[in-house]
């Protein structure tokens, strides 16, 4: 991973996104990361944004309401949490 400050970033897009295609590159603005680059060279962008529609249903579904586990469990017919266990916890 390579980090890269706003002004650098400016001073040379063609190079910080050809990097982005070896590695991944943070954008540092005051010390604090900004944004994340990966390059897409060679990949299709049908999968690309399959993968980003994927990754926003998970970022949606993550704001709404939760179940817990002992009720996903019971839902499934599955064993409670406690009795699942075979080894003891560390």
């Amino acid at each position: 991973m390579k980090t890269v400050t706003v002004a650098e970033m400016r001073k040379s897009l063609g190079k910080t996104l050809e990097t982005s295609n070896e590695e991944e590159v943070v954008v540092m603005r005051h010390g604090k990361p900004i944004a994340r680059l990966r390059g897409a060279a060679g990949e299709d962008l049908a999968r690309i944004a399959e993968r980003e529609a994927f990754w926003q249903m998970l970022a949606d579904r993550a704001k709404g309401p939760s179940t817990p586990i002992d009720e996903v469990w019971d839902r499934m017919g599955v064993a409670k949490t406690a009795e699942r266990r075979t080894r003891p916890r560390r």
